[in-house]
């Protein structure tokens, strides 16, 4: 038994040597490796010279970002009597607090009195009250938010879901977004015909028709009115929801005379 594994080891080791002996004058090493797919090499291998040459040309639309779409900047929310604003001046909380502007177009401002706020947006505002306080503290940093849109407002009235007055967060709306906001006409309103007033101070009101339903539901912005603070939008009621009204109306106490009939009959 001793003398067989003695026999078996030495072929082993016999075959070992054989195969690297192969390996080193085949591949001129003896690396034993899996044999793999056979690499068949066409051409002669680039010199450095030649890889020294080699230019790659990027196109211009990969390494070039494409320039940004233009902001579609709309006209800062001119401040009026009845909004609140924040105004907070960093490490001085006794200038800070919030504002109601009054009916003359002013706020009482901590150590400094009345200061305009009517007419301006929150901007122009912050940068005249860092002015005014450069006298009490060296490097004012004064930040203005609008807690409450107070001062403008506009009226949807008729068959929309929520009618009633809307304040604005700008100085002007599109009929559409006030429309969105009064929660979307009803089931019988008259879309075709909807009555957009703006009021004047002298004369007569000025009153646009509106095919409300055409923005809504055609994509056709084209009479998207643009609402100044005051306007009137009415949503009348279809023709025949008129008639129907009218009729219940008229029916209304012979219904009720009846209805008591049977029950107290």
């Amino acid at each position: 038994m001793l003398r067989l594994s003695i026999l078996i080891i030495g072929l082993l080791v016999n075959l070992v040597y054989t195969n690297a002996a192969w390996c080193r004058e085949t591949y001129g090493h003896t690396n034993i490796s899996v044999p793999g797919p056979e690499v068949v090499q066409t051409e002669e291998p680039w010199s450095e010279q030649q890889k020294e040459g080699i230019v790659i040309t990027i196109p211009e639309d990969l390494h070039t970002p494409p320039p940004p779409a233009p902001l579609e900047l709309s006209n800062p929310y001119t401040l009026g009597p009845g909004d609140v604003i924040n105004i907070s001046v960093l490490r001085h909380p006794e200038f800070s607090g919030d504002f109601v502007i009054d009916p003359y177009g002013n706020i009482q401002y901590p150590y400094v009195g009345d200061v305009k706020a009517e007419g301006r947006n929150k901007h122009e505002l912050q940068g005249d009250l860092r002015e005014r306080l450069r006298v009490y503290v060296k490097v004012p940093e004064v930040s203005v938010t609008i807690r409450e849109y107070m001062s403008k407002s506009v009226y949807i009235m008729g068959q929309v879901s929520h009618p009633g007055k809307y304040n604005m967060r700008g100085d002007s709306i599109t009929l559409r977004e006030a429309v969105f906001q009064a929660g979307l006409p009803t089931d019988v309103a008259q879309l075709r015909s909807v009555h957009v007033i703006h009021p004047v101070e002298e004369g007569k009101p000025v009153v646009e028709k509106v095919n409300l339903k055409k923005i809504l539901y055609e994509g056709n912005l084209a009479g998207n009115v643009v609402l100044e603070p005051g306007d009137i939008v009415v949503v009348n009621a279809t023709a025949l929801h008129k008639v129907w009204s009218f009729i219940n109306k008229l029916l209304a106490p012979v219904t009720n005379a009846a209805t008591a009939y049977f029950l107290f009959d």
